[in-house]
Formats: structure tokens, C-alpha cells, sequence
């Protein structure tokens, strides 16, 4: 049994580094097992630190993007309240 447990882990992880965005049902044909264990898998490799984190890969225009917050304030009336 541990030795399939090792199997699916290695299994799953090889699909998520091809493509870490994968939700886990569209992983769940290709190692073979159920969306049960395929979630409790993913769930024990995130929780002993086996994946750390997810990211999406991005071409180089994207990765120069930066992402802006505007706050208008409305100083009428008072001074209360935001736009």
C-alpha cells in the first residue's frame, strides 16, 4: 500500500509540473485513481511541504505587467465617503 501511495504522489506530481494550474479532476484519469484520493493525496503533499506553493508560468510581456490600485476619494459633503 505505501508503495502505491509513493506511486500516486509521484504520479501527481509530474502532471503538476507539466501544468500547475491542473484541477485536481482533470488528474484524476490520468494517474488512475479517484477524486478522493487524488484530493487527499494533493492535500498531504501541500501539508508536509512536498509542494510548497503553485505558479503560473508567464511570458516575458506579462511578467513586466504591474497591477495598479486607485482609491478616489470623495471630499464633498462632509469629506465622507470613497468612489
Amino acid at each position: 500500500m505505501k508503495r502505491n501511495c509513493r506511486e500516486i504522489e509521484q504520479r501527481m506530481l509530474a502532471i503538476l509540473k507539466k501544468d500547475s494550474s491542473r484541477a485536481i479532476l482533470d488528474m484524476v484519469g490520468e494517474p488512475g485513481i479517484s477524486r478522493v484520493t487524488a484530493k487527499r493525496t494533493l492535500d498531504s503533499l501541500v501539508g508536509n511541504g512536498k509542494i510548497m506553493s503553485f505558479s503560473v508560468p508567464l511570458d516575458i510581456e506579462t511578467k513586466n505587467l504591474a497591477i495598479t490600485h486607485l482609491r478616489i476619494l470623495d471630499v464633498g459633503r462632509n469629506g465622507r465617503g470613497i468612489i
